[in-house]
This record gives structure tokens, C-alpha cells and sequence, in this order.
């Protein structure tokens, strides 16, 4: 995965901090992902072009996710890219209720979320002025897909809700195993220790987590009960480096 900036150049690191390679993106949107033989761009809604996502090969360049909607960009600061189990990248599409995959070289809905009565109306779209377009959506109860990754076993989806009232503004959090959802509420993101805190999972079904260490001493009794090693916790000072959690799952 690489988070660009400044530069149109790109590096790839391992891990542990070993470089692989570089590239130059001629025209990089505000993420990019390196597949072999070329790279995934992502523009995201409101950047100017008729379409969201580049797929780059050397001097060819492959026009993905046409898009008409003149609408505000929204920059989710979570990867776009993730990995999925048969091999292909799932992309998290800014407005769009469906997570796209690609895979070979071809582009297709992976999955749909039905957001109920948090859907984007489909007005916001049709907007002319990002400005109205804005203002229609805030002035709306709304969901957007926040974070998504996988692995063999299990797909896991951070949906971020938005008020007009932030009195229900908040994350909840899905895991599907089987083909089932279940879906979990962990509070409220700089008030509850688990919120906004997923990241990924292996291919051991381990869920990583960064918790803020001013939050740590918030994490439910039960909870604590079930952590295998509570002395570092007790040792936590709230300006300390945040914490890496792993919640091993069945």
C-alpha cells in the first residue's frame, strides 16, 4: 500500500522496513496500490475526471469507475486497497455502498451494503455545485463504508455513520464467517477504547487493533478478564505510544 503526498514518486517497503522498489505515478490520485506489471490509482468523487480509479501499466492507462456526479471529494484518510482471500484487491469506493474487487485485469461489485434509512439519497448525486451537493448530504443522516480488509475465513467492514444532530454519529462493525454478518457497536471514536481502532487481519483470523493509551483504563471488566497479559496494561500511561492489540479469533 502506498499513501502519497508531495511526490509522484512512489516506494514499496517490506514489513520490516526493507526496500523493494520505487515507481513514478504520471498521474496518482490520493492513494495507489502496486500490483505486478502496474498499479492501482485512486481518485476518489470531485477530483475533475470522469472517473475514479486508474488502472496504470507502463504508458497505458485504463479509466475505471466512470462517474457523471459533481460532488465533494471525500478523502477517507483508511486504505482504499485491500487484499482479497482469491487474490484480488477490494477498493472501498468514497460514497459507494459497494465494495468493488479487481482482479485480472477486470473490475467488478464484490459487495453491496444496504444502508437503510443512512443511504446516500440519490439527489447528493445530482448536484451541479460540490458546495449545495455538501450541504444537502450534512444536512442528512448518512453511511459510508470506512475500513474493509479479509482473509480466508472471515470479511470484516467498518461502516461510518453520520447525523445531522451527531447524536448518533458513530462506527459499527461487521464480521462475516459463513456467508453471515453480525454486526457489533464498539462507541464512540476518542471516547471508547475499541472504536475506530481495527486495522487488519492475518491469515491466523488475528484481528490487530490500535488503541489510544488514554483509553485504556475504558476497556470493559469482562473484557479485561479475557486479556493475556493485563501487566502491560496496568503499566499504560495516557501519553505513552498508542498500544497494539490482537484479538485472536475462533
Amino acid at each position: 500500500m502506498i499513501y502519497e503526498k508531495d511526490s509522484t514518486a512512489s516506494v514499496d517497503y517490506s514489513p520490516d522496513g526493507t526496500f523493494i522498489s520505487s515507481s513514478e505515478i504520471k498521474d496518482r490520485g490520493f492513494q495507489s496500490y502496486i500490483l505486478d506489471g502496474g498499479i492501482l490509482s485512486y481518485y476518489g468523487y470531485g477530483n475533475g475526471r470522469k472517473f475514479r480509479l486508474s488502472y496504470i501499466k507502463g504508458d497505458n492507462v485504463r479509466n475505471l469507475l466512470a462517474t457523471k456526479a459533481i460532488v465533494p471529494n471525500f478523502l477517507n484518510m483508511a486504505p482504499a486497497f485491500s487484499k482479497t482471500a482469491d487474490g484480488g484487491v477490494a477498493i472501498v469506493d468514497s460514497y459507494n455502498p459497494v465494495i468493488c474487487k479487481f482482479k485480472s485485469g477486470k473490475i467488478e461489485p464484490y459487495l453491496k451494503f444496504d444502508f437503510g434509512k443512512y443511504s446516500i439519497p440519490e439527489a447528493f448525486f445530482k448536484y451541479e455545485d460540490p458546495f449545495k451537493a455538501s450541504k444537502f448530504l450534512s444536512s442528512n443522516d448518512y453511511a459510508l463504508i470506512g475500513r474493509y480488509f479479509e482473509n480466508a475465513k472471515y470479511k470484516f467492514a467498518e461502516i461510518a455513520i453520520e447525523t445531522k444532530d451527531e447524536t448518533e454519529a458513530g462506527f459499527s462493525y461487521g464480521i462475516n464467517s459463513d456467508g453471515v454478518w453480525k454486526w457489533f457497536y464498539a462507541g464512540k471514536a476518542g471516547k471508547d477504547p475499541f472504536a475506530a481502532s481495527f486495522r487488519t487481519i492475518d491469515d491466523h483470523n488475528t484481528l490487530f487493533c490500535i488503541i489510544d493509551p488514554a483509553l485504556a483504563d475504558k476497556i470493559p471488566p469482562a473484557l479485561m478478564k479475557k486479556v493475556s497479559n493485563p501487566d502491560i496494561l496496568q503499566n499504560i500511561k495516557k501519553d505513552d505510544n498508542y498500544i497494539i492489540a490482537k484479538i485472536y479469533l475462533l
